[in-house]
C-alpha cells in the first residue's frame, strides 16, 4: 500500500479517537476505501507466483495484472530465465533454483497468497531424482517458507489429474477417488499434494491442490504440439 494511504489511515484513526463521530472521519474512511480500490492498493505485496515464465504461470500472472498493480506481485524465477518483461513492469522478482534444496529466506515477506505453478513436466530426459527435487522437495521448501511467514494466508498448488492414473470409470469421479500415479511426474505431484495438505490440516491455513487436466492455449509449447504430432490427432489446428 502506498505511503499516502498509510498516512490517511493513520490520520483517520487519530481523528476517530479524538472526534469519533466527526464528518471528517467518515469522509476520510470513504476516501481511503475509494483510493485503495481505484489504485488496487493492498496491505502487503499480495501474490507470489512461481513458474511465471512458463505456460500456465505466464497466463495466470497476466490475469493477476488485470486486477492488481505490478507492485502487488512477486514472482519466483529460475536464475537462467528471462524475466525482463516482468522487471520492466516493476514486479518484484525473486530468483532461485528449486532443484537446489535451500531455505527460501525472504521470499514470503509481505506475501498473502501463493500460486505454486512451477514444475518439471513429463519429460523422458529428466531423471527421477531431478523430477522429485523440483516438484516435491521444491514444493516442500515453499510450504516451509510459507509457514514461517506472518502474512501468508493461502497456498494454491497446481497438481495434475494424473495422480489418479490413466484408467477411469465411465462416470465422473470424486476427489476421494483412489490415487494411482503411473510415472515420476504424477508421483512427485502426489507427494507434494500430501505434504501441502497435511501442513494445511496441521497448521490451519487455506490450501488447495488443483488437479489440472492437460492445458492448451496461447504460449503453450508442449501439450498441444505433442498431441498434434501423434497419429491420433492428425489434422488438428491451432485455434489462436
Amino acid at each position: 500500500m502506498s505511503f499516502f494511504v498509510f498516512f490517511l489511515l493513520f490520520f483517520d484513526f487519530l481523528l476517530f479517537f479524538l472526534f469519533p463521530f466527526s464528518f471528517l472521519t467518515t469522509f476520510l474512511i470513504f476516501l481511503v476505501i475509494v483510493f485503495s480500490k481505484t489504485f488496487h492498493c493492498r496491505w502487503f505485496i499480495g501474490d507470489l507466483v512461481t513458474g511465471a515464465t512458463g505456460f500456465l504461470g505466464s497466463v495466470h500472472t497476466r490475469s493477476l495484472l488485470s486486477s492488481f498493480s505490478p507492485g502487488d506481485l512477486r514472482i519466483l524465477a529460475h536464475p537462467s530465465e528471462d524475466v525482463s518483461f516482468y522487471a520492466d513492469l516493476g514486479i518484484d522478482i525473486f530468483r532461485r533454483n528449486l532443484a537446489i534444496p535451500s531455505p527460501l529466506t525472504g521470499i514470503m515477506v509481505d506475501v498473502t497468497t501463493v500460486y505454486h505453478l512451477a514444475a518439471i513436466v513429463v519429460n523422458d530426459s529428466v531423471s527421477r531424482e531431478e523430477m522429485f527435487r523440483v516438484n516435491f522437495e521444491g514444493t516442500r521448501a515453499l510450504v516451509d517458507a510459507f509457514l514461517r511467514s506472518t502474512s501468508s494466508e493461502r497456498f494454491i498448488f497446481s497438481s495434475s489429474l494424473g495422480v489418479y492414473g490413466f484408467s477411469f470409470p465411465p462416470y465422473p469421479i470424486p476427489e476421494t477417488f483412489p490415487l494411482n500415479p503411473q510415472n515420476n511426474y504424477h508421483e512427485s505431484k502426489m507427494l507434494a499434494e500430501r505434504y501441502l495438505l497435511n501442513a494445511s490440516s496441521t497448521y490451519g491455513f487455506h490450501a488447495s491442490a488443483l488437479r489440472n487436466t492437460p492445458i492448451v492455449g496461447p504460449f503453450d509449447t508442449v501439450t498441444f504440439s505433442s498431441r498434434c504430432s501423434s497419429s491420433s490427432y492428425r489434422g488438428c489446428f491451432l485455434p489462436w
